[in-house]
């Protein structure tokens, strides 16, 4: 738990200084490609609806990774974000989740919030972030 609490602390000051650290917006990365049922998956920064989704950061200890992404409305709107994480192992395969579904996050008109998540097993090695 204490490395849990000190895990998280170290990713959100992270998060910080890189925020405070780059340009006005994230580079939309060529990479990142929508799926066939209207999802987008990334480790890298993309874009969804106005709102730039940082690229996933981790932090790896011996219960497994804490994956953490900072979301950006670009917009004067709020949005209503879908997302989850999908785990996957050293040979990347993917693991079975702990959470069913998608989560969902509400994101202010030009505010700033980060999402994270813990893997659901100490195999995880990868997180990759789905977003619709």
């Amino acid at each position: 738990m204490k490395k849990t609490i000190i895990a998280s602390a170290s990713l959100t000051m992270a998060a910080l200084a890189f925020a405070g650290c780059r340009h006005h917006t994230l580079p939309v990365q060529q990479t990142t490609s929508p799926l066939v049922d209207g999802t987008s998956m990334t480790t890298q920064a993309h874009e969804t609806r106005g709102v730039l989704i940082g690229p996933v950061m981790y932090i790896h200890d011996a219960n497994g990774i804490l994956a953490q992404a900072e979301l950006r409305n670009t917009t004067k709107a709020r949005t209503v974000i879908k997302y989850k994480f999908e785990w996957f192992d050293v040979n990347g395969l993917q693991l079975p989740s702990t959470v069913e579904g998608w989560m969902q996050v509400q994101v202010e008109s030009l505010e700033s919030k980060a999402i994270q998540a813990v893997s659901p097993n100490p195999n995880a090695k990868k997180a990759v972030l789905k977003t619709m």
